[in-house]
């Protein structure tokens, strides 16, 4: 089946000019710099409020401290002003140490070079936060306790627990980024193997609703050949046109995964009308539709292989030929499909036979790669040599409308073809 979009490089005005795609290239460049600041901005208020939190925390230790040791006590805003800073320290360098945390990220084997990296800046970025928090505290002293020079600072930090507690804010950097960048990678393998999945479906399908449409060209040339042969040129003019008017319809059904019933229903009338030229007066196809679902979706090509089937293993085994009957209804959440038809009914290897059938075969691989184990679909032999199909799917309805009309008792039958 031939692409929608195959010749849209052939149509005027569908090409877009060189003074378009530099406007385009110019509103998405301005967006990305609009963008880019934007989110920059954002991500230094996070880590701004992210650090403000053990800020904060130390602040209430200095203010308590004063409390105790100072008279006059240091007021809580010199003891923020104090103690807030050195964590802001911190702002600036986490997006550098995220950037260093992944150049040499550290794997469960073979990172031994990564680690000795890491430890060595570790010692180096809390020795130099230590460093800048000895000359701040010496010139932001709150109260008389504190009062000290920045040297003396910066050894007593050197040798206090906090120079620990900044090489472990280093580690605590690395860690973050490696496990939010284990989740990301996590969660992008997931959505990828589920587009593959998806793209592996839809070619599969896409292979099989191909496949249709050869198998009835088969039937219907073959047909068309044979009055030619003999000499009906009426007959064989008339499904020529017939042909042509079908596969005019199927070209406009596009590449749609699912249509409405209503469609595939025309889709068939337009099939039948090749048919009846074969068939004449021996085929007669009815539907029953009830109200209100011509609009239910389901897939493309669905009945016509189906409809194909019941003639060539039901009618045309038939000398008298004999009716196909189309029925649609609605049961709860799910769309019962059925076709009924006369013949000589079903052979009794049909079953092993089944995988041969070119339509009922793919009908089956279709349905379960669209609805998996939400489907059914049951061959039985009716009394007289009529057989039925029963073709169960999950309902869905035409997208923009507002819900699904609710079915009524009252049915639709009129002839087709």
């Amino acid at each position: 089946m031939m692409s929608n979009g195959d010749n849209v490089g052939e149509q005027p005005g569908l090409e877009p000019s060189n003074a378009e795609t530099a406007n385009s290239q110019l509103k998405l460049r301005n967006k990305t710099e609009t963008v880019r600041p934007r989110s920059r901005f954002v991500s230094f208020l996070y880590l701004m409020a992210l650090w403000t939190l053990p800020g904060l925390v130390y602040t209430v230790q200095i203010y308590q401290l004063g409390l105790r040791v100072s008279t006059p006590s240091a007021t809580f805003f010199d003891a923020m002003f104090h103690a807030l800073p050195v964590w802001w320290f911190w702002v600036p360098l986490t997006p550098l140490l995220v950037r260093l945390a992944r150049r040499y990220p550290i794997r469960s084997t073979g990172s031994f070079k990564e680690i000795a990296i890491h430890l060595a800046f570790s010692v180096i970025v809390a020795i130099l936060v230590a460093t800048l928090a000895g000359f701040w505290f010496s010139a932001t002293a709150p109260f008389e306790d504190r009062v000290r020079p920045w040297s003396t600072w910066t050894a007593d930090l050197m040798l206090s627990t906090t120079l620990h507690l900044y090489f472990w804010c280093y580690w605590l950097i690395i860690a973050a980024v490696h496990f939010l960048d284990h989740e990301r990678r996590t969660r992008e393998q997931e959505v990828n193997a589920a587009r593959l999945d998806a793209l592996a479906a839809q070619s599969r399908m896409q292979m099989l609703a191909n496949q249709l449409q050869p198998h009835f060209l088969f039937n219907a040339l073959n047909g068309l050949s044979t009055l030619i042969l003999r000499e009906d040129t009426k007959s064989a003019q008339s499904m020529l046109e017939s042909l042509a008017n079908f596969l005019r319809a199927s070209l406009r059904l596009g590449e749609s995964r699912f249509v409405p019933l209503g469609d595939e229903l025309h889709l068939i009338s337009k099939y039948l009308r090749v048919e009846n030229v074969r068939w004449g007066d021996r085929l007669d196809v009815r539907t029953t539709i009830e109200s209100g679902l011509e609009d239910a979706l389901i897939p493309t090509l669905l009945l016509q292989p189906l409809v194909e089937n019941a003639i060539r293993h039901g009618i045309a085994t038939s000398e008298t030929g004999g009716e196909i009957m189309i029925r649609a209804t609605k049961l709860g959440d799910q769309l019962m499909l059925q076709i009924e038809n006369d013949g000589t009914g079903l052979s009794p290897d049909w079953q092993d036979r089944a995988e041969s059938h070119v339509g009922l075969a793919n009908t089956r691989r279709r349905l379960g790669l669209l609805f998996e184990d939400r489907y059914d679909l049951h061959l039985e032999e009716l009394s007289n040599g009529r057989v039925r199909l029963d073709l169960v799917i999950p309902f869905q309805f035409r997208p923009g409308e507002a819900e699904a009309p609710k079915a009524k008792s009252t049915a639709a039958t009129e002839p087709i073809g």
